[in-house]
């Protein structure tokens, strides 16, 4: 699907660099960022696929980590949106029901952009998803546009290119297809702090 006769076509560029340098970006600024990193991504993997040589896999150099985390229901967590995470928390007791807005791209992770129930969103690094950078259509499966996820007890950092970013380190921490709770549209409370 990636692969079209021109895939960089419909892509968009990056608007502007100010916002990155602040760590603060609009939608359309991320969005494009985003898309940036996709179309470098298509770009390496048709090399790849021309020559069928090993790929280059650019590093993140992000050694930030969330710590690992027994096994938790999701049913037991309280829902928390985007901007309420707080920068450098693993938000324990917490889900972060979202949905995919723009494709996947492979470097170190599996990395997606995910919008909240308010329209927000960030970027989301999977580091464990059991694809690898040969397996782009099955990344592309499992992280398809508009699937819906629940992100348990996310854990929100800087990410080595300023820019914010939730971070997970076993896909055991993601719940595919996951719709919130009925609650969580009647709960005025805000989501901030743990539970």
């Amino acid at each position: 699907q990636l692969l079209s006769d021109d895939p960089l076509k419909d892509l968009p560029t990056h608007p502007s660099a100010a916002n990155r340098a602040r760590g603060k970006q609009s939608r359309e600024e991320m969005m494009a960022q985003h898309m940036d990193h996709v179309r470098d991504h298509v770009r390496d993997l048709a090399s790849y696929t021309r020559t069928q040589q090993n790929r280059v896999v650019r590093n993140t150099h992000s050694f930030e980590r969330n710590p690992p985390s027994p096994k938790v229901d999701l049913a037991t967590l309280r829902s928390i949106d985007i901007g309420d995470l707080r920068e450098g928390k693993v938000h324990g007791g917490r889900a972060l029901y979202c949905s995919i807005e723009a494709p996947c791209y492979i470097m170190q992770a599996v990395t997606v952009l995910v919008e909240d129930a308010v329209g927000e969103l960030i970027p989301l690094a999977v580091y464990d998803a059991r694809v690898g950078p040969d397996q782009v259509s099955r990344a592309c499966e499992l992280f398809s546009v508009k699937r819906r996820l629940a992100v348990v007890e996310p854990f929100f950092k800087r990410r080595s290119d300023g820019t914010l970013g939730i971070r997970v380190d076993t896909l055991d921490d993601i719940v595919f297809d996951a719709e919130p709770p009925a609650s969580c549209a009647d709960d005025d409370t805000p989501n901030m702090g743990d539970p």
